[in-house]
């Protein structure tokens, strides 16, 4: 057989390989974290809620869609997305609780109420995980902060059954300002981002900022 024969064929494949790896590559989700607008919510007194006014702060999560020029082809979905929420002092990156926080999806309720007033959890499962296809978003919580409260809360599941109600003593967060790390994870693929909480502000000015760039170095110590 002649070798340059063989060679052609050994290159064809090659190249065949590294494209059909190319394409696969890029059919992945590609998750991005973006910071939502604060939501401001006030209940009236007769709704017998934990507190009267609350802002909760949140990101938006996306699955990016492929760029034009591959859009003969379609990125995966991002399924059973679910993740973490770590938060640091932004002096000094140290961890505040020493474990990390599951995250919450926004529009998963966390209970279901029952005419009686009763409540009762769903299954984790049914509120841990979510699908978030090509070119679309979902929201996660990441803090809460209510009435004229200095403090703020982590947001999660837990906090539905918590004591006292939605203020978690577990995630309780004093004034001041906080470095958070937020992951995640679905099938396929995966992202980590970095942010600050500012809570050393009244309540109308509590925000979520992108983080700096040093803010890495304190979080990734040696």
């Amino acid at each position: 057989m002649d070798w340059w024969v063989v060679l052609e064929i050994f290159i064809g494949a090659g190249l065949a390989v590294g494209f059909v790896i190319l394409v696969e590559n890029l059919r992945k989700p590609k998750l991005v974290l973006t910071i939502d607008n604060p939501q401001d919510h006030s209940y009236p007194a007769h709704a017998n809620k934990p507190a009267e006014t609350v802002r909760t702060l949140r990101l938006i999560v996306e699955n990016r869609d492929l760029p034009r020029l591959a859009k003969w082809m379609s990125r995966n979905t991002a399924s059973r997305c679910y993740g973490f929420i770590t938060f640091y002092h932004l002096n000094d990156g140290q961890e505040v609780f020493g474990r990390s926080m599951p995250i919450k999806w926004s529009k998963l309720p966390g209970v279901q109420r029952f005419p009686d007033g009763r409540l009762e959890a769903y299954t984790f499962d049914s509120v841990k995980y979510i699908e978030i296809h090509a070119g679309y978003t979902e929201i996660l919580d990441v803090t809460a902060r209510y009435d004229n409260d200095a403090e703020c809360y982590g947001w999660c599941y837990d906090n539905y059954f918590s004591n006292p109600l939605w203020r978690n003593p577990d995630w309780k967060l004093n004034s001041g300002r906080y470095l958070v790390k937020v992951e995640v994870i679905c099938a396929g693929g995966h992202c980590v981002d970095l942010f600050r909480l500012i809570n050393d502000v009244p309540v109308n000015a509590f925000r979520l900022e992108n983080a700096q760039p040093d803010d890495d170095k304190k979080v990734k110590k040696p």
